[in-house]
């Protein structure tokens, strides 16, 4: 057998240990899953699988970076014209939340979309804390156009 090699895996071994249980504490610090559930009201909000969207699993995200989600394609449910509002509720363990949107790239401001009538948005996310996890509820409202 071979001792030289035997000594090199020994001692790889003791300073990945070594490494993982002192290191997991700081990264503990700087990385957090994030999850949220979907409320909408006068819209549906589907994954471009035709699936309702009800949670948004962001990931392991790191603290202070933004996020984009996978498109989502909203429709409207109302017999009017209808502008969209994207807002949060119930921020649980966050700091700072900054959630946002777009439509082709472009921001969503005064987007009137008419009855039936679908976009395709992605969501963007930047969230901060000092927290192993982090939560809070999307709320997509269509409100009557003006």
């Amino acid at each position: 057998m071979n001792f030289k090699a035997l000594g090199a895996i020994l001692l790889i071994a003791v300073l990945t240990f070594a490494a993982l249980t002192y290191g997991m504490p700081y990264l503990r610090d700087y990385f957090f899953p994030t999850t949220g559930s979907v409320t909408t009201i006068g819209v549906t909000a589907r994954w471009l699988n035709c699936t309702l969207v009800t949670l948004i699993d962001w990931g392991i995200v790191d603290n202070n970076t933004e996020y984009v989600m996978d498109p989502i394609n909203i429709t409207s449910t109302s017999n009017v014209p209808v502008t969209l509002s994207l807002n949060y509720t119930n921020p649980i363990n966050i700091t700072s939340l900054i959630l946002t949107w777009d439509y082709t790239d472009r921001p969503i401001v005064e987007q009137k979309i008419d009855p039936g009538a679908s976009i395709l948005v992605n969501l963007h996310q930047t969230v901060t804390g000092n927290q192993t996890t982090f939560s809070y509820n999307t709320v997509i409202t269509a409100i009557e156009a003006t």
